[in-house]
């Protein structure tokens, strides 16, 4: 009987183990507003504002889900403000609440999204904001 306890308590030590020293998440925050120069004749420019690639953090949660906090307040304000600063010189944008991030486990499907994003477009203009320092 107590062969069948050793393995199953390993492994609840290996488990309790892998989830107390976190997770990877990768995580792109990003933002967009259109610039409106003349209606009539569709002359928009749609502005995409995101950081830099997405950037690789550790986090202490089961999954990096859209609700696991990936930065502390103080660098997420900061990076809230650089956002804003950046979104004042653009004509039709408006200051924002709060940030939208993609995240994800694995790196793969940000890099593409963030790829097709920059990829040059007539009436897109990409704004590249440096991310916050990724130990924060």
């Amino acid at each position: 009987m107590t062969r069948l306890y050793i393995p199953a308590l390993v492994m609840l030590l290996i488990a309790g183990a892998s989830r107390a020293e976190g997770r990877n998440c990768y995580v792109l925050w990003q933002a967009q507003c259109f610039e409106i120069h003349d209606a009539q004749n569709r002359d928009i420019t749609h502005h995409v504002l995101m950081t830099n690639g997405p950037i690789r953090l550790r986090v202490q949660a089961d999954s990096c889900d859209a609700q696991a906090p990936v930065l502390q307040r103080k660098p997420r304000q900061a990076l809230l403000a650089e956002f804003n600063q950046r979104m004042a010189d653009i004509d039709g944008c408006a200051p924002l609440d709060k940030l939208k991030r993609r995240a994800s486990e694995q790196a793969g499907p940000l890099v593409e999204r963030f790829q097709r994003l920059r990829e040059p477009h007539e009436r897109r203009k990409v704004h590249l904001l440096d991310p916050p320092e990724a130990g924060s």
